[in-house]
């Protein structure tokens, strides 16, 4: 009874040179020693050899349909387009809604406006279906319904960078997400509403946007206690305006690849503006290094003690102690003390490197005593956006007086590396090591060599050293 069956199955097959050719091709090369047609017709039907013949294409088929149990309770009935996939049938509801007067005895629709409309959809889902072609066969009934329903939905561009900023924040990328909510923030006071498609964004939208963040505007900014604070904004410089479109840019890219599924075929989301729009390239910023002279000048400033002087002083020379350290890392105190040395995991580029950006550096005294003393900085501010405002309002007030115009908290970490390299001759390679920064051409290379904490060891103590000899801020004991 099997081998007739097998021969059954054999002789359908042979219908299809195709077909049989795969047959042969799978069972011969298993079965050289059996010649009798009939045992490879019995080994195939227990293999389930048709599996290796060539799959079912399933079609999907559109419809529409009225229930008569769907009755609604003011008479009428609710018109939906049934999807019929793989035997297996659901259903998406449309906008229309008809009474019994307006519907055949057999809840066929007999309004030429209606059916107009609604074979307007079906060719358009009919459309969607046709791109899928032979990738049918991995969807089901349901997950089709869903591609469809959700390929003719809106996407809202605001929601999506509210969700996107939300994401650097739960990835504890937090001078990142502040930088993208502030951006984020600009285009919400840019498109003066709630909702935003995607698809409303063009080139004209960008360069809208560029002009307005060119101009002096008015932001409102609701408090604490619930009420709104409106605050004038003159415009900003060309490397800001650059910055901005960046973030803008990276927002619409990543929706893109969120939205649109290429595995499937499906483009939800089919403008490219930025395709066809060129950022302003930034211009050379002037390089915040400073001379040792004024580092010393920095040092000896008086002030006030609990003052915002004295933290954005003592956290500027820990910065440069400690090899250019971001404020980031000292507020976040997520760094170990051990054997001398504190150690950490740089939060600016810790997820995309395999190493989580890792250093250790050596703490000199002059270093310990300032992070002691500083050691509640993140209880006395919150978050590191606001002990980043305190710093720079505190370095303003110490460069007029140390005559070091527009100083930032970044100028410790530029300074440190500029003195390595150009006074104390130390090479770019252990400079770039000391600031924890990857050479991308050699991150290969990077893999096969272990650590070795003693190259930034070397560089702290060359500029330290220098710092000793050409001020009096330093003693030898503190290398």
């Amino acid at each position: 009874m099997h081998v007739r069956k097998a021969f059954f199955v054999l002789k359908q097959s042979l219908r299809a040179q195709k077909q049989v050719f795969l047959i042969f091709e799978y069972f011969i090369p298993n079965f050289r020693r059996q010649t009798s047609i009939t045992q490879i017709a019995t080994k195939a039907l227990k293999m389930r050899f048709t599996n290796v013949l060539p799959k079912k294409i399933w079609m999907a088929t559109i419809g529409v349909r009225v229930f008569r149990h769907h009755k609604k309770k003011d008479g009428t009935y609710n018109v939906k387009v049934s999807v019929c996939h793989k035997r297996k049938t659901t259903y998406i509801s449309t906008s229309h809604y008809l009474s019994i007067r307006k519907l055949n005895s057999d809840l066929s629709i007999k309004s030429y406006v209606v059916n107009r409309s609604l074979f307007k959809v079906l060719d358009d889902y009919r459309e969607i279906i046709s791109m899928f072609e032979d990738r049918l066969n991995m969807l089901n009934a349901r997950e089709l319904r869903d591609l469809l329903v959700d390929n003719f939905k809106s996407i809202d561009f605001l929601s999506y960078c509210k969700a996107y900023v939300t994401k650097l924040t739960d990835n504890d990328r937090k001078e990142s997400a502040a930088n993208y909510r502030t951006c984020y923030y600009s285009l919400i006071d840019f498109f003066n509403r709630e909702c935003v498609g995607f698809n409303e964004i063009t080139v004209n939208t960008i360069e809208e946007y560029q002009d307005y963040l060119k101009s002096e505007r008015i932001l409102v900014r609701q408090i604490r206690d619930g009420s709104f604070n409106k605050k004038v904004s003159p415009g900003l410089s060309q490397n800001s305006i650059s910055g901005y479109l960046i973030h803008f840019k990276a927002f619409f890219n990543s929706g893109r690849k969120y939205y649109n599924n290429n595995s499937y075929g499906i483009t939800r989301i089919k403008n490219d503006p930025f395709q066809y729009f060129e950022i302003p390239a930034r211009k050379e910023t002037k390089k915040r290094n400073l001379t040792v002279e004024q580092v010393a000048a920095i040092n000896n400033v008086c002030v006030d003690p609990g003052s915002i002087t004295e933290l954005a002083k003592d956290m500027f020379m820990l910065s440069f102690y400690l090899c250019g350290m971001n404020a980031v890392d000292l507020h976040a105190a997520t760094y170990e003390i051990k054997n001398g040395r504190i150690e950490y995991y740089r939060s600016k580029t810790k997820i995309k490197r395999k190493d989580n950006a890792f250093i250790s550096i050596k703490l000199i005294p002059a270093a310990r005593a300032l992070l002691q003393k500083h050691k509640h900085i993140s209880k006395r501010y919150k978050t590191v956006n606001n002990l980043n405002k305190a710093l720079n309002k505190g370095l303003k007030e110490i460069g007029k007086i140390a005559k070091c115009p527009e100083l930032t908290f970044y100028a410790a970490r530029h300074t440190f590396a500029t003195l390595a390299r150009n006074n104390c001759k130390v090479s770019k390679d252990d400079v770039a090591t000391a600031l924890n920064h990857v050479d991308q051409t050699l991150k290969v290379t990077d893999i096969y060599i272990a650590k070795d904490w003693s190259i930034i060891d070397r560089v702290q103590k060359s500029v330290i050293k220098y710092l000793i000899q050409h001020s009096n801020i330093l003693s030898a004991s503190d290398i």
